[in-house]
């Protein structure tokens, strides 16, 4: 497992289906709450994450390759973007000073 949050837990994979077997990220929906309410409705926003990556097509934005279901558990495939997160570059470098802030938000607008 690569990680966890408050509805999904990330695994890496390699798609061995694929001659190169690249390697990609499952994200299968967990959700402990067992208000029926609340799973409905999560279960709702996955499928929307799911609509939208699909619509979706940028360098900075991994590919949804396979949404599907499979023993009642819901997942998501998308490929693998190799690289640090934002946690993880914050702790090696410290507090970012305003060059970086500034070079950071002009990455990110496009994407937006």
């Amino acid at each position: 497992m690569v990680g966890s949050g408050g509805f999904g837990r990330t695994f890496s994979a390699m798609d061995e289906h694929i001659p190169p077997k690249p390697k990609c990220v499952i994200k299968q929906l967990y959700v402990i709450d067992t208000n029926r309410e609340n799973i409905i409705k999560v279960v709702g926003l996955f499928n929307q994450e799911s609509a939208r990556l699909d619509e979706l097509k940028h360098s900075q934005i991994s590919q949804l390759l396979a949404h599907f279901e499979q023993e009642n558990q819901l997942y998501l495939v998308q490929e693998l973007i190799v690289g640090e997160n934002l946690a993880q570059e914050l702790r090696v470098q410290g507090v970012f000073g305003e060059a970086h802030i500034c070079q950071l938000l002009k990455d990110l607008l496009p994407v937006l």
